[in-house]
C-alpha cells in the first residue's frame, strides 16, 4: 500500500509539474519597441567684431587737452546680446598712474545721434554699460548683424607734472557681451 501511496503521489507531482510547465508555454505575451527620430539640438553663439578705423596716434599731448578715440562692435553671433566694456591703460614709463588719463565720456550712436553712456568721468579699467541709463536694469539690446558706433573722450589730467613729459601711454577697450537670458553673467573683461 505504501507504494500504491507513493506511486499515486509522484504520479499527481508529475501531472502537477507537467500541467504547470504546459502552462506556461501556452502564455504568451505580445510587446513593441520603438523610437523617435534623433533629434539635434544646435546652441546659440555670442559673438563680436570689434574695429576701429584709425587707431589714436597723437603726439605733443599736452595737460588738460582732450582725444576722441572711435571703435565699433558688430554682433556676429545668431543670438542678441548686451555689451559692456573699458579701457585699458599702461604707461610707458614705469610708476606713471593711469588715473591720470581721465575718461570724460563714453557714447554711442543711433540714428546719426551721440548718446552718453556715463555720466560723469570715470578712470580707466572701469566698466561700462550699453545702457540708456548707465544701469543693468536699461541694458540696450544688441540684436544679430547689429553694427554700434561708440566714442570715448580721454584727457590727460591738467595737474600732470615733468615725469609725464614725453611719456606715451597705450590704451585698448576691450568689450564683453552676454546673452539676455534671465541669471545670464558677463565675460570679464
Amino acid at each position: 500500500m505504501y507504494s500504491k501511496k507513493k506511486l499515486l503521489i509522484s504520479g499527481l507531482f508529475v501531472l502537477l509539474l507537467g500541467l504547470t510547465l504546459g502552462a506556461g508555454a501556452v502564455v504568451a505575451y505580445f510587446s513593441s519597441v520603438g523610437q523617435t527620430d534623433f533629434n539635434t539640438i544646435q546652441t546659440g553663439r555670442l559673438d563680436m567684431l570689434v574695429g576701429q578705423t584709425d587707431a589714436l596716434q597723437e603726439e605733443h599731448w599736452l595737460p588738460g587737452e582732450s582725444q576722441i578715440i572711435e571703435w565699433s562692435v558688430l554682433n556676429t553671433g545668431n543670438i542678441d546680446s548686451y555689451l559692456k566694456g573699458k579701457l585699458d591703460v599702461t604707461w610707458d614709463v614705469e610708476g606713471l598712474e593711469t588715473e591720470k588719463i581721465i575718461i570724460d565720456s563714453v557714447e554711442y550712436m543711433d540714428a546719426g545721434v551721440w548718446y552718453p553712456l556715463t555720466s560723469g568721468t570715470i578712470s580707466p579699467g572701469d566698466e561700462f554699460l550699453y545702457s540708456a541709463d548707465g544701469t543693468e536694469g536699461g541694458l540696450i539690446s544688441f540684436p544679430q548683424a547689429k553694427e554700434v558706433l561708440f566714442r570715448m573722450t580721454v584727457t590727460l589730467d591738467p595737474t600732470v607734472e615733468n615725469e609725464y613729459q614725453n611719456a606715451g601711454f597705450s590704451g585698448q577697450v576691450k568689450m564683453a557681451g552676454r546673452q539676455q537670458t534671465e541669471g545670464a553673467v558677463w565675460g570679464s573683461l
